[in-house]
């Protein structure tokens, strides 16, 4: 995963210079909120980044996760 968790913080980096801050309200994830898109990145490929920082917050977390209710904020 080239996801890395900052710690005290409620983000995660990419090795890409990406960033996907969260929010979370009892216990789910709600919100996620990309920033710092490298412009060489396709829609496909930012999609995927922004599914794998999802699991991996939500796994690193002990967050619930229902796609319906996680929201991405551009």
């Amino acid at each position: 995963m080239d996801w890395k968790i900052e710690k005290g913080s409620k983000r995660v980096v990419h090795s890409s210079g990406m960033t996907l801050g969260f929010y979370s309200f009892a216990g789910e994830l709600r919100e996620l909120m990309p920033d710092n898109i490298p412009e060489d990145l396709s829609a496909r490929e930012v999609s995927r980044l922004v599914q794998a920082g999802k699991n991996q917050i939500a796994h690193h977390f002990g967050l619930a996760l229902n796609d319906k209710r996680v929201h991405v904020i551009l």
